[in-house]
């Protein structure tokens, strides 16, 4: 099932964040680093929950109300002297529990996700992603749209 989180689930979903968060410094330390504060997480999104316009939406197992994974997005109009303006989602975070990784709780996340975009007369959904997390995101049909080349520096 999916739904707006209660005020109730903050703390859940910052300990979801957190545990993903510092599972990808330890998979991709040269992109990310803890934060200068423990309390990032919560603020974070406490932020987006209070002022921002970005939705949030979370996946919640009906026989035990347990937070599966949750999605923060939001439309954007793009624009630029060289380029046609277009609506897009973006979507800024995805997080699934580990323990549901397997339950296609993100094909059902991204299945509202692109319901909500074409509602807001979105041509796209777009969601930037380091290259090891791509394939759940090719598995549910993105494709990439730029791939930004790198070349590290002894």
């Amino acid at each position: 099932m999916i739904c707006e989180p209660l005020s109730t689930d903050l703390g859940v979903l910052a300990e979801m964040y957190e545990e993903y968060h510092l599972l990808r410094c330890r998979t991709c330390p040269d992109l990310f680093r803890p934060p200068f504060e423990d309390s990032f997480y919560f603020s974070w999104l406490s932020e987006i929950l209070l002022y921002s316009d970005e939705e949030v939406i979370v996946s919640v197992d009906e026989e035990t109300d347990f937070i599966k994974g949750f999605a923060v997005f939001g439309v954007k109009e793009e624009e630029s002297p060289i380029q046609r303006k277009r609506k897009v989602c973006k979507i800024d975070l995805l997080i699934v529990r580990r323990s549901y990784e397997e339950s296609g709780t993100d094909s059902e996340l991204i299945e509202f996700i692109s319901n909500y975009a074409a509602e807001n007369g979105c041509v796209s959904i777009e969601y930037g992603t380091p290259a090891n997390n791509a394939a759940i995101f090719n598995s549910n049909g993105f494709e990439p749209k730029e791939i930004t080349m790198e070349l590290k520096l002894k």
